[in-house]
Parts: structure tokens; sequence; C-alpha cells
């Protein structure tokens, strides 16, 4: 069994500068705000607590180009 982490490191640096950060928790779904996260390399980020969770990253783009590709914004 692997020891527990209460962080996660971005290990390759990603294509946009930051990105917008939701924390995931699967075993009952609820969802943290992680504010905005920096894609460089050896970024860390520390865990809402010692539980598993998942860390969603959104481009800053992401948006706007799901609604240049499927029409206008409702």
């Amino acid at each position: 069994m692997l020891a527990p982490v209460d962080c996660v490191q971005v290990v390759k640096a990603l294509p946009h500068a930051a990105y917008k950060g939701m924390w995931f928790d699967p075993a009952t779904g609820d969802t943290k705000d992680a504010g905005e996260i920096s894609s460089a390399s050896g970024t860390v980020t520390n865990k809402p607590d010692g539980k598993d969770w998942l860390l969603l990253l959104r481009a800053p783009c992401a948006e706007s180009l799901a609604y240049e590709t499927y029409g206008s914004a409702p």
C-alpha cells in the first residue's frame, strides 16, 4: 500500500501558463475550488485533506472554444 500523499505536483509543464483547478472527491462526488494553478513544472498544490482527490484542470480558453464550436453561450 502506498503512503498517503497530501499534494499534487506538476511533473511536466502544460501548454497554458495557468489553469482553473477543481478538486473532485470520487467517493462522495463533492467538489472544492482549487483556484488558479500554475502549469510550470514543479508546481505543488495541496489537496483539501488526506482523502483521495482528483485535480481537474480547465484551460482558460476552454469555455470560449466550446461556445465557438457549438454556437453562442446560453
